[in-house]
């Protein structure tokens, strides 16, 4: 009875000891950030990727030294939709308008420089968004607002997969990206499984999608279903 006692003590000391050290390492790691200390940071991305894998934070800080500019941006997208409120929340959004405007992408910079303003009112990133456009010219503004395509707008989409893999759900949405066609990732847990859902779309009426789902079969041999968002 006695080591049985000892044993479990043992075993609750240690795994008391051990959470506060994984904590205490992600914190580490936020305050690094906090400090611009990227140097430093940078050498612990390795570990935070292996022990805190699906953390927002964690994935925020992974994706900031992502050397794929398109690859990061999906990511902080992601973390927008999943975890709206999360620590980097507005780091996220910055990071976005920075990569927009970057490429020359300025009134959709501008809209999520707005989201911005009035989600998160007191983050330093507005200030610094407000000096990125202090230096752009009106031309250049009305210039990219007259050739910017209209973005696609209703409720409706057409669900065209549905992966484990997010790899295979990527190479679909280039194919279909290549062909013209807006889509987005939207995500579902099945079986405690997450999957990642392709959407094309959105389409104003049942009718426009159900016309371009019938298209797509037929150039992609793809099979769909129309789901409203």
């Amino acid at each position: 009875m006695k080591n049985t006692l000892l044993f479990l003590f043992t075993f609750l000391v240690c795994n008391s000891a051990l959470r506060p050290q994984e904590t205490d390492e992600l914190s580490t790691c936020i305050k690094l950030w906090n400090d611009e200390q990227i140097d430093e940071l940078e050498a612990l991305i390795p570990k935070l990727k292996s022990k805190f894998p699906d953390k927002p934070e964690s994935v925020f800080l992974q994706a900031v030294f992502e050397t794929d500019g398109d690859a990061a941006a999906e990511t902080y997208e992601k973390l927008l939709v999943k975890y709206p409120d999360h620590l980097f929340a507005d780091a996220c959004l910055f990071r976005l308008i920075q990569f927009d405007y970057a490429r020359a992408a300025y009134e959709t910079a501008g809209q999520r420089a707005q989201v911005l303003k009035n989600e998160f009112p007191k983050s330093p990133y507005v200030g610094r968004t407000e000096s990125m456009f202090a230096g752009l010219s009106a031309e250049v503004k009305l210039t990219d607002a007259e050739t910017l395509p209209v973005k696609p707008s209703g409720k409706y989409r057409l669900q065209v997969g549905a992966f484990g893999q997010l790899k295979n759900a990527e190479e679909l949405r280039d194919k279909l990206k290549a062909g013209g066609y807006n889509v987005e990732f939207s995500e579902k847990t099945v079986n405690n499984q997450t999957l990642t859902l392709v959407w094309v779309g959105p389409y104003a009426t049942r009718d426009d999608a159900s016309k371009e789902g019938a298209e797509l079969k037929n150039k992609f041999q793809l099979t769909f279903t129309i789901v409203e968002k």
